[in-house]
Order: structure tokens, then sequence, then C-alpha cells
């Protein structure tokens, strides 16, 4: 090994010796000469050029691949080009200038107008040599210009960044400081875009950089005030806390002070991004728990049926039903639950008391605006929704569907326990996630994935734990009709009139003028809801959640800190003590063989017969939260008799866990993949079967549709005289299928077809185009076309429904059309690029083929369009053997590493996520491709 002075270690290669070519001059002697020479002399400087540009090129690749910080493919088809374009040019000139071996001069002055024919080829060839060589130059430019800097102010001690050959950086430090810079540098190396668009997202300044059609986002984002929440939290912290966060910064502004090449979009939006600052991580971490929380989007939507559609309290529970705890498995079983005796006295409320169901009746239809500043209110959804320049930004948003988290313990395995995880969230290109191996030294070992923009590793493993997160669905955000006063400056509350809070947001447009906004906030900062997260029709909603709350203190962010230095199940809860959300599932193991369950957050204690539901009065404190569940008393387990523990977005806790108020409902997904998994492994337990890393990964990989055989008896059960040929064709197929959801399968794409179909059911009623996807609204719908519910959209004929969807369906694409390849596949597009022109989002955006439903254990969550395009699904996979940390343990991260779309590294791990192939765990068993050092500036 060798090291230069920039820093890098390198190997030797052995030395290329140039070959001597053929010397032909004399077969190309020329005979006599005409004006028209000039042509081959001007063939022959650009070919000069261009061969001194591909030595160039290819001198620049060739040093920069021995450093080891370069792609090798751009330079490669940079020199394929000036080869297939020059090389042919030779011939044509030398014809065209009356070669003697070609065409005589008088031949050519016969059939060619000389000096013509000279200019057209002089501009032929030189406007290919300028193409060639402008293409080289961009594509060395764009690789030349990511260099991590060698020295750095503030480090304590040396940080060595180790990249293997998928780009996966292993930062070694010898603090928590100095491994935050560490990680600030490649985060910004590698995801620089990624990084401010989402802290714009959080600041809510996404238009004074992309224009008019973001601007919806930043009045979300300004009407819950994110940002100001992320400042809050910042002033929370410790000097330590905020020095090791300040480090981050540190590392993140270093590598913009380089002078990089900024990434593209960077470039097509021509600003360049500002310094980092610690709430700039801070909103980041806001904004994911924002996008993680489903309750409120459920809300608004049962409160549009009651106002826009006129659905009552007692069909939209019946449209939108609670998980069936008797029906269907729970995460934890009541004997399992490892936490004191909670003294239930009775059962938690199921359903809301008779004062707010006659309430939320009394609203039916009631469309008339009682906002403070309704014309502001008014304006701003008009704005939004019919002036063709500000339509709604398509910022796809970083949504959870069905998410996986499962642990086996040695019980099972016969060694020491196995932990899976695979969490399903908006599939995007660059990735959510970004693959890293951290090593503090006499400190902490840790191999995971992190946020871009956010120290610390989500999910992941130490050298002695490992843990997997998915998504609760519990319910911890509320909304209250706020009693608004006649001239609109206070709302009644408790018999007094309080005046609202308010402050004014001045949103900044590119080319256009500034959007000003009123947000409108109660006493105790509950912020009043307007477009676009509600449209403005009816009394106002002021949201209650503790992430924006003033009077939590929310110190999420520490807890991704101190999971770095977790070993046990005890250092393990005191890591996500202070966690406040959004409320998640964390499965755990360690090497000393405990597995274990956790449900941290805060979860409210709400007032008996307040189910948090739907929308309560707001005019009362009889509603307002008592307080939240203590943590030692939120769900948990600690190895459990059966020896496994599931979770996949279905209901964790068991019918009689709770007290009065504690009721744990939420949105919930239906119990398909929970049991699917649960069952897998009880027949491998049965068959006296030692589970392994290749088991898991099979599970991991499954996509069985017990959807489907739910469903059997509605095909059986459809007329065959209401059938079309081809649709009776199929549903005899259907009825000999085996319900697997491979790529490839004919039947699958009818199946789903057919199931969006059976979703309209609802949608006159409820003005919605197809309603009950993965959600427990699909509970009702099954039962509807089991004969279990009635249902008026059927027109009392279910069966008959259900027949006609499916002669829908099977019309609706070409028969042939294969799940997952020519339909279904997994699209993994760019935030924002993606609503370009195509010619520029096919740049960004990458897809591939994909299996499996919403409801499978390989999730592939769709959209419904011609396409069927899935853009929910596993976003990481990992699965860790507590017995071989180091050697057993697998993980992926598509689609992958760079955010840069030229580089070989931004879509490298899609075709094996396709696969279902994984990289090794590893913390140090891995080939190294190049290292880097990083120094203390003096």
């Amino acid at each position: 090994m060798q090291q230069d002075r920039s820093g890098y270690e390198y190997r030797a290669v052995p030395r290329i010796e140039e070959g001597a070519g053929d010397d032909d001059s004399e077969n190309g002697a020329v005979v006599g000469c005409s004006p028209l020479c000039c042509g081959t002399w001007l063939c022959a400087c650009g070919f000069a050029f261009a061969l001194s540009g591909a030595a160039w090129v290819f001198t620049v690749w060739a040093t920069r691949q021995l450093a080891g910080e370069c792609s090798w493919w751009p330079y490669a088809v940079a020199i394929l080009l000036v080869l297939v374009l020059v090389f042919p040019a030779i011939p044509v000139a030398v014809c065209l200038c009356g070669s003697g071996s070609f065409i005589g001069r008088k031949k050519a002055k016969g059939l060619l107008c000389g000096r013509v024919v000279e200019v057209i080829c002089g501009l032929l060839f030189s406007v290919a040599f300028v193409v060639v060589v402008g293409i080289a130059c961009a594509l060395v430019y764009l690789e030349t210009g990511h260099r991590i800097p060698r020295e750095i102010a503030g480090l304590s001690d040396e940080v060595t960044i180790e990249y293997d050959y998928n780009d996966i950086p292993h930062i070694t430090a010898s603090t928590m400081r100095d491994a935050f810079l560490g990680i600030g540098l490649v985060h910004a190396r590698h995801r620089l875009w990624e990084m401010e668009s989402e802290r714009r997202l959080g600041k809510g300044t996404l238009s004074e950089v992309l224009g008019a059609d973001s601007l919806s986002a930043d009045m979300e984002m300004r009407n819950l005030g994110l940002y100001l929440a992320a400042q809050r939290v910042l002033a929370l912290l410790s000097d330590a806390e905020k020095d090791a966060l300040q480090g981050y910064c540190d590392g993140v502004n270093a590598y913009i002070d380089s002078n990089p090449h900024l990434p593209l979009e960077f470039l097509i939006f021509g600003f360049k991004p500002a310094h980092w600052e610690p709430v700039d991580s801070l909103v980041i971490a806001k904004v994911m728990g924002f996008e993680l929380s489903t309750d409120l989007d459920a809300m608004i939507t049962r409160w549009q049926w009651l106002i826009e559609h006129n659905v009552s309290y007692e069909r939209a529970l019946q449209l939108y039903p609670q998980y069936n705890r008797s029906a269907h498995l729970t995460g934890l079983a009541l004997d399992e639950m490892s936490v004191p005796s909670v003294g239930v006295v009775e059962p938690a409320s199921e359903t809301e008391a008779p004062e707010i169901i006659n309430f939320y009746n009394s609203l039916r239809g009631h469309k008339a605006s009682t906002y403070p500043d309704a014309v502001g209110a008014a304006e701003a959804n008009r704005l939004l929704t019919s002036t063709p320049s500000v339509q709604p930004y398509d910022f796809e948003p970083l949504r959870h569907g069905p998410s996986n988290n499962f642990v086996v313990s040695g019980k099972l395995t016969g060694t020491g326990p196995i932990l899976a995880n695979d969490p399903h969230l908006t599939l995007s290109s660059p990735g959510v996630w970004f693959g890293m191996r951290l090593t503090i030294r006499g400190l902490s070992e840790a191999v995971g994935v992190a946020f871009p923009g956010v120290p610390g590793i989500v999910i992941g493993h130490t050298e002695h734990a490992a843990w997997g997160v998915t998504t609760t669905a519990a319910d911890v955000q509320d909304l209250y009709v706020i009693d608004v006063t006649a001239d609109g400056q206070g709302y009644h509350y408790d018999g007094q009139v309080l005046p609202f809070v308010t402050r004014q947001e001045v949103i900044s447009i590119k080319d256009k003028d500034p959007y000003i906004m009123t947000v409108y906030l109660t006493q105790d900062g509950m912020p009043l809801l307007t477009a676009p997260l509600v449209h403005p029709y009816g009394p106002p909603l002021a949201l209650k959640w503790p992430a924006i709350d003033p009077a939590v203190d929310d110190l999420t962010v520490l807890s991704f800190y101190k999971l770095l230095l977790v070993a046990n199940w005890t250092d393990f809860r005191e890591a996500l003590r202070g966690f406040v959300g959004p409320v998640h599932n964390f499965v755990f193991a360690s090497d000393n063989g405990d597995i274990g369950y956790l449900m941290p957050g805060l979860l409210p204690q709400r007032s008996p017969g307040h189910t948090g539901l739907f929308p309560v009065p707001g005019n009362t404190s009889a509603y307002r939260w008592r307080d939240y569940i203590p943590f030692d008393l939120l769900p948990q387990s600690l190895n459990p008799e059966k020896g496994y523990i599931v979770t996949a977005n279905n209901q964790i806790t068991p019918i009689g866990y709770e007290k009065p108020g504690w009721n744990m409902h939420g949105e919930y997904l239906m119990h398909y993949r929970a049991q699917r998994i649960s069952d897998l492994i009880e027949q491998m337990a049965a068959a006296n079967h030692l589970i392994t890393v290749e088991d898991l990964r099979t599970i991991q990989l499954d996509v069985a549709s017990t959807q489907f055989q739910d469903l059997l008896p509605a095909i059986r059960g459809m007329p065959e005289s209401a059938l079309s040929s081809v649709a009776s064709e199929w549903r005899q197929k259907l009825l000999v299928w085996d319900g697997n959801e491979v790529v490839g399968s004919e039947e699958a794409t009818v199946f789903n077809s057919w199931v969006l179909e059976l979703q309209r059911v609802d949608s006159n009623e409820l003005g919605m185009t197809q309603w009950g996807d993965w959600s427990t609204a699909w509970a009702h719908i099954l039962g509807v076309f089991l004969g279990e519910e009635e249902d008026p959209g059927c027109d009392g004929d279910c069966p008959l429904f259900a027949a006609q969807a499916l002669n829908t369906a099977v019309m609706r694409f070409t028969p042939g059309k294969k799940w997952g390849s020519d339909l279904h596949r997994a699209q993994f597009l760019h935030p924002v690029m993606s609503s370009a022109p195509d010619y520029v989002g096919c740049i960004f955006d990458r897809t591939a083929e994909h299996g499996g439903d919403c409801n499978t254990v390989n999730a592939g969550c769709f959209k419904d369009n011609s396409e069927m395009g899935m853009t929910i699904g596993p976003s990481y996979r990992q699965i860790i053997a507590l017995s071989d940390i180091n050697g057993g343990s697998k993980f992926l991260v598509p689609p992958g590493q760079s955010g840069e779309p030229l580089s070989q590294h931004y879509a490298d791990m899609l075709k094996p996520w396709s696969a279902g192939e994984y990289l090794s765990m590893s913390i140090s068993d891995y080939h190294t491709a190049y290292r880097v050092h990083v120094s203390a500036a003096h």
C-alpha cells in the first residue's frame, strides 16, 4: 500500500505497456492535392484533438481510479463516443479529398461540388468534435467534484472514511462529535440535494427556489409550525448534545465550502445551498414524524365525508371500522406483556360518548365557513385548487406502507436470536435511507441506515444488539372543532372568550410576489388547520399533536444517538425513554439471547368516551387530553414463551390492556401480513426446523396473497350469467390459482384489477374513486362481498356487483399483461424531477420488477392508474443474526447510495433488491475500495 500527499491510500497496479501500431502510411499516400484537402487536414486536426481529449479523460480516470474516488463508466462512455464518432471520419475524409486509393481528383470534382463538400464536412466534423469533447468534459466535471476535504477545523483526532465497493462508508473516529462530523461529510457528499429539499420542506421555503408549484407544501408546513417546533427542541439540548450536533453541521459545511460540483438539481434550479445549522437536522426529524403519522389523514377524511357528503357518525364507523382484535391477530397476547398490572376496572370505550355523536351528526352537510379569516382561508383554497399555475406541489411525501419487523429467539434457531426488518415507505430516487458503518473508538461499533440530514443510525445493529422499526399507526393526533366568535378575533372555551394567538407567515415565491398567510393558534398552541391540509368548509379544526405542542419536551432525536451505545435490553429501553414520536414498533435482540418489543412515544390519556377517531367539541375542557401513558406502562414484552415477536402495522395491544381513557385506537392496517409471517414461523417450529437467516429471507420475499384466499368465496359466488366470456374464463383461472403474486403472473394482474373495482362500491356516496385498500376499511368491503354486511353501494345484489367488477377488470388491461413486469413495476421516482417532462425525468427516475400487493409480506402498494405503478414497498431490508453478527447479517439499501443520477452507485442496488439479494452487514469484514483520512486543520 502507498499513500499520496492528499491522504489517499492506494494499491499499485501493473503498468500497461503500449503496443506498436501497424504502419500503413504507404497505402494512404495522396495522389495530388486540391483545396478539398483542407477537409482532410480539418478532420486530421479534429481527430488529433479528440484523441488528445480521450487520452486526457483516460489519464484523469486512471489517476482517480487509483485514488478510488470515482466511477469508471462515465470515462469509458466518453472514450467510446470519441472512437465511434471520430474514427469513421478518416476514410470519409480521405474519400472526399481524392485519395488515390478511393476517388480521383477529377471524379471528385465531377461528382461533388468540392468547396461545398469541404464546408459541409468541416462543419460536421467540427460539430462532432465539440459534442464529443463537451460530453467528455461534462462527465469528468460531474465525477471529479465530489472529493472529501482532507483538513477540517474542530476535529479532535483524525477521522477515517473507508468505502466498500458498493459506496457504503465506514467512519472511524475517536469521539461522538468527530463521528458526527464524518457522517455530515458523507451525507453531504452523496445526498446534498435530498438534504436541502427536506430542510426546505420543513421550513416551508421550497417555493423560494422551485416556484409556485410548491406553494401548497410550504403553506402546510408553515401552518403546522414544524420549524418553530424544531427550534424549541434545540433549546432543550445540553451543551454536549448541541456540540455533537454542531459537529455534524461542521462536516456538512466543510463539504459545501470545498467548492464541490453541486448535484444536478442545484444547477437546474439555479441556486447554491446555504450552510447547515443544527435546527435543520431537527426539522427534518419533525418532517419525518409528520409524514409517518396517519391518523390526521383519516380524521380529515371522515370530516370531509361529514361536511361534504352528509355521512353520519354511524355510517363512517361502518365504512372505516377499527381493527377487530377479537377476530384478528394482535402483536402481543395479554400474558406476553412485560408491564405491571394496570388495574383495569372496565374496558376502554370503543365508541364515542353519546353527546359527541350527537354533536358530530349535527354538523352533517354544514359547509358554511366560520374560520376567523374566512376570506384568507377561502383564498388559500382557491389559490391551490382553481389557479392552474399554482396546483398543489407534486412533492411525493414519505408515506408509510405495510412494514414488517420480526424477531425469533434462540429457542427456534438453535443458535441465537435473528431479527428481520423491512420498512415499507414511498419509493424514491435517491432512496429514503443511507447505509453506513460507524466506529467510535472505545465507545461503539454500529451498522445500519440513517436519514440523510440527521446524524445517528435509525435502524441497524451494534456489536452486541440489533433493532428494527415499523410504524404503529397509533392515534396521537386529535382534532377539535373551534367555536369562533362573531368578530373572528377569538373563540369560546369553558364559558370564556379567549383571543387567538396569531403569526404572519411570508412565503417567498420564485418569480412571483410573496404569499402572506396568517396562522391562528389557540392559547395552548393548537394551530387551526386551513388549506391545503383541509378545505375551509364548516367550523375550523385545531390540531393537538405532541410533536408541535409547546408544552412537550421532544427529545426523540437523542434516542437515535443513544441507540449507538446499546448492548442489552436495559440500554435499549433507556435509549428510547425520551422518544416522543411518531409512535413506533421497535423489536430488539441481543447477543445474550434476549428478544423484546417496545412501543415508545407519547400516547395520550383521553377522557372516557373520547376515542380520538372523530373531531370533538373544542369549546370545553371536557375532551382535552388528561396526560400521557407512563413510559413503564407502555406496551412492551421481553422473551415471550412462544419464542418470537411479529409486528406488521396490525394492532399490538390485546383486549384487556387498557385502562379507561387508554383507548389504543389507530389507523392500523389489515392482519394479513402479521398472520402470514406468524404462520410461516409456526410451521417451521412445528416441524422442528431450526430457523436460519435464509428462512427469514424467504419470509421477507413472500408474495402469497392471503387476501385472495379470503375472497375465494366471493369469486365462487359470482352469477355465471352476469360474466362476459372473457371474465368467465378468468374466473376459472382464479379458482385454480395458488394466490402467489410472483413477477410474470397474469392472474395477479386480473385479481388486483378486480380488487380495485370492488373498492369502488361506495365511491358515489363518498365522492372518491376508490376506498379501502390495505387499511381496516378493507374489512368492511370484504364483509360486504362475503355476504356478512349490507351496503347500499351494491344496490341490493353484491354478487352481481362483484361479477360486473370482474367484467370491468378484464377489460381494463390488454390480455397478457404480466404482474410486476408489464404492470405494477416498482417506481423509484425523484420527488421533484419526476414531474418534469419525460426527457428530463427519465434521467432521475428508475423502475424495477416487483411482485406482491399491499397485503403480501413482500408488499407492493400501487396506484389506481393505467400502469398500476408500485409506489410503496420495501425501502430497506435487513436480517441480523446475533450469534454471528459480523458474518451472518445482511442488508440492502435501494436504489443506491448516491444522489447523483450519473453515478454508478445511484441505482446499483436496484437489481439486487428486485431479485431478493442482500449485501453483507458486517462491521469490518468487507472489501475496501478506497480510504480517506481527514485530519484537524492547523
